[in-house]
């Protein structure tokens, strides 16, 4: 990921350090991101300087398991944190009111043997069988830091809704 900074103004960046005699026009260049596994690498390139290494002022956030976790689950709040599990429950089919049908949402993660890469598997399963076919769906997600990608499905659990 390249940027490219072209100031026109050139007036000080931090006016609180009055020894600091840095303009916007002395920063006119690139700054260049890499993703390091967990840390993260920002390469200045500066007009008329060589490469300087700096650290950002602000904390970059480490890429782990649960940061995994949490970015599909944004897309998925009904599913637990990895590990854990949440009990569900439906009406469906038979006569009134129907017939209860319990089930779980869990949510379990593998480490990929790639150090910035995660596995987030959702799986969605009721106790139940239809035609000898487990009600169940699993959806299976490669995540890293910059995306959550789709990877396998078994849906499944719509088979719920077929008890008559």
């Amino acid at each position: 990921m390249e940027y490219n900074n072209k100031q026109q103004q050139s007036e000080p960046i931090h006016r609180s350090d009055s020894n600091s005699n840095t303009n916007q026009s002395d920063l006119v260049g690139s700054v260049k991101v890499e993703n390091l596994g967990s840390d993260t690498k920002i390469t200045y390139t500066f007009k008329n300087q060589s490469n300087k290494m700096m650290t950002p002022s602000t904390q970059v956030k480490p890429f782990d398991e649960k940061e995994a976790v949490a970015m599909v689950l944004r897309d998925h709040p009904d599913f637990p944190n990895d590990g854990e599990s949440v009990n569900i429950e439906t009406q469906t089919g038979g006569p009134y009111p129907g017939l209860k049908v319990d089930g779980v949402h869990r949510t379990k993660i593998e480490k990929s043997t790639d150090r910035v890469k995660y596995i987030v598997i959702l799986t969605k399963a009721w106790n139940v069988k239809v035609n000898d076919i487990e009600a169940k769906s699993v959806w299976t997600y490669e995540v890293t830091p910059n995306e959550v990608k789709l990877i396998s499905s078994k849906e499944n659990a719509d088979l719920v809704n077929r008890i008559k």
